[in-house]
């Protein structure tokens, strides 16, 4: 599999998370993402660190995201399809007055 965040390349579009299920045949050459998604609040030119991991036990990753730097350092998780994952799972790492972002790793 593959988790890829994607920091807009103009002052249009915003970034997104994408990800790509791999398979035994996956060539690693797939342009289509399984599942896409934008983050709420999601920011245009900063970008996101992303990471996949199981938090909760049942044996099935989910997304955590972090807002890059020049936001405050937002963390989110999200189900393997790019849904709120639960209603505690957005919190700030650090004080609302930080802006460096926030890397998130399992």
């Amino acid at each position: 599999d593959a988790l890829v965040a994607r920091v807009a390349i103009d002052t249009l579009a915003i970034g997104n998370v994408s990800l790509y299920h791999g398979a035994s045949g996956w060539s690693g050459e797939e342009t289509t993402p399984d599942v896409q998604f934008v983050p709420p609040q999601a920011p245009k030119n900063h970008g996101w660190s992303v990471a996949a991991g199981n938090v909760d036990g049942d044996e099935i990753d989910e997304i955590i995201i972090g807002a890059g730097p020049g936001r405050e350092a937002e963390v989110r998780v999200f189900s393997r399809y790019g849904t709120d994952y639960m209603q505690d799972s957005v919190f700030q790492a650090f004080a609302k007055n930080f802006k460096g972002g926030v890397n998130v790793g399992i």
